[in-house]
């Protein structure tokens, strides 16, 4: 049922891939092994939110590509996202209305982010150092739809950093200098600006009102971002036929690397750079996890996930976060 997959080493260091080094928020160490620098290759985890199917409690999966096996972190609410810090050693959780939650992972305790306002802040992700969340809320008093807030790890109240335009899934670039979302309404594409919402720049303007564009995720090495563009009613309503696009972290014309029907969820890069994976939904009942050669256009199924099985259910994950191992 679970396939093993392994992934080929083209870059050794982060120098080699051109992955410029970290820049600590606040003063705070970097994410890992004090500031050492992720892995670019060898094994890896993916993750994803799902229920356990013996008793249809919540969870979050983590599916290794060593073995194909997969395992279970302590149960949460039930999770919309899943994000990982580049290191994987911290991951936000999306507790859908009820505020965004950290995961350590070498312990798996769960930890609900100690924010004031707003409390239902959703799709969390962490800067690099694992020292603030960003996330997406409705937007107070002047503000358009959903804007962008941040707040430190350790709580308190988030800052709006943005003011216009709807955003969602926001995405923190490894190198700590900016972060990026999804923007939708009157105006579609992909915006980012610095941490501080300042420097707004489009890197992406989508010219197709009937398509939507989903989930944007920065590579390691900080200049690529991969994202779904969406349109077209499938068998339940809503945006149902996605496909797979990248474009340069500064912007430019995006490449589409998919031309395939069906939901597609959570585009993650590889630990080098090289594949994309996703979910992919076959039923109401039935996800799978994909893999995408980036220079073949070439796909693969590596993890099928039946509703039958007797230990995870991955139904209703609309993220992936790539952990190293």
């Amino acid at each position: 049922m679970l396939l093993r997959v392994s992934t080929i080493a083209i870059c050794v260091s982060a120098v080699a891939c051109g992955n410029p080094a970290a820049a600590p928020v606040d003063g705070a160490a970097t994410d890992g092994a004090h500031g050492d620098a992720t892995p670019l290759s060898g094994d890896f985890a993916l993750a994803f939110a799902g229920r356990r199917a013996h008793d249809g409690s919540p969870a979050v999966w983590l599916w290794h590509s060593k073995d194909g096996h997969y395992d279970s972190i302590a149960g949460t609410a039930p999770c919309g996202s899943v994000s990982a810090t580049p290191s994987g050693q911290f991951l936000a959780c999306d507790m859908i209305l009820k505020g965004p939650a950290i995961i350590e992972r070498s312990t798996r305790q769960v930890v609900r982010s100690p924010i004031s306002d707003p409390a239902s802040c959703g799709d969390p992700v962490l800067t690099s150092d694992a020292t603030r969340v960003f996330c997406n809320a409705y937007g107070r008093e002047n503000q358009l739809g959903w804007q962008l807030w941040t707040y430190l790890r350790a709580g308190g109240a988030a800052t709006v950093i943005t003011d216009q335009y709807n955003y969602n899934s926001p995405t923190v670039r490894p190198d700590n200098q900016r972060v990026a979302a999804a923007i939708s309404g009157f105006k579609s594409g992909i915006g980012d600006m610095k941490l501080d919402g300042s420097d707004f720049r489009m890197l992406y303007t989508n010219a197709n009102a009937q398509r939507a564009v989903r989930q944007p995720s920065y590579d390691r090495a900080s200049t690529r971002v991969v994202f779904l563009e969406c349109g077209g009613p499938g068998p339940h309503g809503g945006l149902t036929l996605c496909d797979v696009y990248i474009v340069d972290a500064n912007g430019g014309a995006a490449t589409r690397l998919t031309n395939t029907p069906g939901l597609k969820d959570g585009p993650v890069f590889s630990l080098d750079g090289s594949k994309i994976y996703y979910l992919q939904a076959e039923s109401d009942r039935l996800q799978n996890i994909v893999e995408l050669d980036i220079a073949s256009q070439t796909t693969k199924v590596i993890a099928t996930d039946i509703h039958e099985n007797d230990q995870v259910g991955v139904s209703g994950s609309q993220t992936l976060a790539l952990l190293p191992e």
